[in-house]
């Protein structure tokens, strides 16, 4: 006889740990009924409501699978445990997949509705020509600067004001740019660009915009994640972009 224990944490919008994971291409992809669990490649993945109308596979946990056999004088019962280590929605294991529409809650109250919908790095140009001061230009040429060792990444991201207060993001919240398991460029943003620092919205509103982000180029582009968090809180939340 065989039984199979799945645990599986509810999933909470508040990352608790930053640690590199290597996920399986499952989470983000659509899936059919509610509360289904399934365990690929040591990972266990629960079908979850993300958003209004869509259900997609979301990452709870690594998961560890042990085998025992009771052996009696007739019988033979071998008894397989699968236990879930849960990573909650929103961490750096289990990001919010690119395109889904995630809620950000400060004490349990939500205050924005964030979609992130990719990022590009071929920005340089564009950051140079509307400043030649900003980091990585040649203030001489405007261009470019080959000599600098950092560059700009803008991630482009939908945010709505779903609390009951005005949002002032520039003062609210801190963001970053996330590669290879480190945060770069903590709200450091161009100058003479109109982006995510200068949202400030009433409640209901929404805006689409940008935010560009100084990384280092030896950081390379790849698994790119965005970083939100509110000031008064200790953790951030994770967007795949």
């Amino acid at each position: 006889m065989k039984r199979i224990l799945l645990l599986v944490v509810c999933l909470f919008f508040f990352p608790t740990t930053v640690f590199a994971s290597s996920v399986p291409q499952i989470a983000g992809k659509n899936c059919q009924k509610l509360g289904a669990v399934r365990v690929h490649q040591g990972s266990a993945f629960v079908c979850a409501s993300v958003g209004k109308k869509s259900k997609k596979w979301v990452l709870v946990g690594d998961a560890f699978t042990t085998t025992t056999s009771t052996t009696t004088t007739t019988t033979t019962t071998t008894t397989t445990t699968t236990t879930v280590a849960s990573f909650p929605y929103g961490s750096y294991q289990n990001p919010v997949q690119k395109g889904v529409s995630a809620t950000y809650q400060i004490g349990g109250k939500p205050t924005l509705e964030i979609t992130v919908h990719g990022h590009d790095f071929n920005v340089m140009e564009f950051v140079c020509l509307s400043n030649r001061y900003n980091d990585g230009c040649d203030s001489y040429t405007r261009a470019p600067a080959s000599y600098s060792p950092d560059r700009w990444v803008r991630v482009d991201l939908t945010v709505k004001n779903v609390s009951s207060a005005l949002v002032d993001v520039f003062w609210e919240y801190s963001w970053t740019a996330v590669l290879q398991g480190r945060h770069y460029g903590e709200n450091n943003t161009p100058a003479s660009i109109d982006e995510l620092s200068d949202v400030e919205f009433l409640p209901g509103a929404q805006i689409t915009t940008s935010a560009y982000i100084l990384v280092p180029k030896i950081a390379g582009a790849a698994a790119l994640m965005f970083a939100l968090r509110h000031s008064s809180a200790a953790s951030w939340s994770y967007f795949r972009a």
